[in-house]
């Protein structure tokens, strides 16, 4: 999909159809269905899906080139799942996370680059 001004009609079998119409900003992102709007931040992160069942993949924007340390704790601040990123990519990056032997519950994402770090809660059912 293109930047610009959209008209979307969805409908299902049974149901009356509808239309959407939807504005989507030059400096928007969209990748699998999932619309990103970089911040004025370096990177902005993302979880598809999440909630989920055994795998998520984590979406990465990268303005600037530099390392990417991801981990992923439990409740009690336990890292279950670490993987870095070295220095040399930009733009979108999509890592994959299999988190099937893994309790369910709730765990948050920490995604620590020389810019900063952010924090993502994930929901594994």
């Amino acid at each position: 999909m293109l930047s610009g001004n959209h008209t979307l009609i969805y409908s299902a079998e049974g149901y009356k159809s509808e239309t959407l119409s939807v504005s989507v900003p030059e400096d928007t992102l969209i990748y699998r269905d999932i619309y990103l709007k970089p911040k004025t931040s370096d990177y902005l992160i993302f979880a598809y899906p999440n909630p989920f069942f055994t795998t998520t993949d984590i979406l990465i924007y990268l303005i600037k080139n530099e390392e990417v340390n991801l981990a992923i704790f439990n409740l009690l601040g336990q890292k279950v799942y670490e993987k870095k990123i070295p220095a040399g990519y930009t733009g979108l990056q999509d890592i994959s996370f299999p988190m099937k032997n893994i309790p369910n519950g709730n765990y948050f994402l920490r995604c620590q680059t020389y810019s900063g770090i952010l924090y993502l809660k994930l929901v594994k059912l």
